[in-house]
């Protein structure tokens, strides 16, 4: 049997039970239990986050069904037909269905810093071509030569714009051009050339790591560097994704010196996957937004800057068909007073509200509204535009309007104006400031790349449209600024 303790050992006994702990002790109590929080408390803010792109998201989509909705051309049924109306802008398509983009700005060559693998179809063939982006901000073109020289107010949206362009072999290490995804959801990018310096580039990329992957969302940023832009570069990239580098077989270099790629801009893997900034896709949409008729100097070693000075050309009139004009898988309609309600194309739509009646536009009105693309797939872009005709202007930046009697108003930062001759000419102005994206993104951790934040949804709302237009002679001339 334990021996009973005496009277005084129970007391002390209860004095130590009930002495405070040490505070060291209890710190690290604390401690422990806070670290125990920090993943539950992780954990809900990824929840919460998520929960909040989800509904934001699902009101876009609820947006862009109702602005579908309003396109319905039975809307326009009971308007009074019209022959024709004047069609004031175009969309035009490039044929550009697969294309890869590697960039090595952090290990330049000596001429180039990123390239472009394009499967396009031009004149009959489908074939590829390469676009090396120079150091200097001009790009150089490679192409096969089934598809023939392209005209160079194509390329007016890369940096500088064309110097230069040469038909040769894309195979030239024997090894034919390819850009595919294997079976196994593996991608595949090669091709070979010799450039005009007489090197071998060469570009060997292949996945190995076997496991599907969820591409993102983009519209792709072609457009942020362009310093003379001839058109706005709606290039939507449904299926856009990163190379993974997991049993990643990679080889590319120019002249025998090996290239390294520029790493994946976040430290974090993508979906459970880590990438590098070698990015492509298999499917694209590429659109130029109303193209300017433009006078384009396309070499760079005779002039120091290219150069687009906009021409004056006529407005054309064009055919309708209840009230709509249709070009290739582009669909203009028109009220039955010949204002634009929208163009649509694929899955996307571009509407005017109020409708644009810019050939109507007088001298002594002024009149403004919202143009918005949208896409169930890709998202919005809400853009604002304003008619200044004769006595008044519009500032493209703050909207101000001012009399035009009292002399010439600009934006603060060079907005479209008109003058005192403007008006006496009875000129008309119309300006698009174009506005951000807003996309539709697929899995949270895409955030990471596309946000309201990044230049992947901001670059666009740099660029500017200008058209001034004769309302008598019919004569206009257009351009584009980026602003950024």
């Amino acid at each position: 049997m334990p021996e009973e303790k005496s009277e005084w050992e129970q007391k002390q006994t209860q004095e130590e039970t009930l002495k405070p702990k040490p505070k060291r002790k209890q710190k690290r109590k604390h401690k422990r239990k806070l670290l125990l929080l920090i993943p539950t408390i992780l954990l809900l803010a990824v929840v919460i986050g998520v929960s909040f792109f989800a509904v934001k998201d699902h009101q876009r989509q609820e947006e862009i069904k109702t602005m579908l909705e309003s396109t319905d051309p039975n809307l326009y049924a009971n308007d009074p037909p019209l022959a024709e109306a004047v069609l004031p802008f175009r969309i035009t398509s490039q044929p550009i269905d697969r294309l890869a983009l590697i960039n090595f700005e952090q290990d330049p060559d000596t001429y180039y810093n990123a390239m472009e693998l394009q499967r396009v179809t031009r004149g009959g063939n489908t074939a590829y071509q390469v676009l090396m982006t120079r150091l200097d901000g001009y790009v150089e073109l490679y192409y096969d030569a089934s598809l023939g020289p392209i005209d160079p107010v194509t390329l007016g949206v890369q940096g500088k714009g064309l110097d230069g362009q040469f038909a040769v072999s894309l195979a030239a290490n024997g090894i034919q051009p390819d850009l595919s995804v294997d079976d196994q959801s593996n991608v595949h990018i090669v091709f070979s050339f010799t450039d005009r310096h007489d090197r071998l580039i060469d570009v060997q990329v292949h996945e190995g790591i076997g496991k599907q992957s969820t591409p993102l969302n983009l519209l792709a940023p072609i457009g942020v560097s362009s310093e003379k832009p001839t058109y706005f570069p709606l290039f939507w990239l449904p299926g856009f994704d990163f190379v993974r580098t997991r049993n990643l077989d990679l080889a590319i270099s120019i002249d025998g010196r090996a290239i390294t790629p520029e790493p994946f801009p976040v430290p974090l893997p993508m979906a459970g996957q880590k990438r590098n900034f070698i990015r492509y896709t298999m499917t694209s949409d590429i659109r130029e937004l109303f193209p300017v008729e433009a006078d384009v100097d396309a070499d760079a070693e005779a002039e120091a800057e290219a150069e687009a000075d906009a021409v004056e050309t006529q407005l054309e009139t064009v055919p309708l068909t209840q009230n709509r004009y249709v070009e290739g898988d582009v669909t203009y309609q028109f009220t039955g007073e010949g204002a634009l309600a929208y163009i649509h194309f694929a899955d996307t739509v571009v509407t005017f509200e109020p409708p644009l009646a810019l050939a109507k536009a007088s001298p002594t009105t002024t009149e403004e509204g919202l143009m918005t693309i949208a896409s169930p797939t890709m998202g919005t872009i809400k853009s604002t535009w304003q008619i200044a005709a004769g006595g008044a202007v519009a500032d493209a930046e703050e909207g101000a309007v001012a009399d035009a009697e009292e002399g010439a108003v600009a934006g603060a930062e060079g907005g479209a104006a008109t003058s005192k001759d403007d008006a006496e000419g009875g000129k008309v102005v119309f300006t698009l400031d174009m506005g951000a994206w807003e996309p539709v993104v697929k899995l949270f951790m895409h955030r990471i790349i596309v946000n309201e934040n990044s230049v992947f949804c901001l670059w666009s709302a740099d660029y500017v449209y200008t058209l001034e237009l004769d309302p008598v002679s019919g004569l206009a001339s257009s351009r584009w600024e980026n602003r950024g």
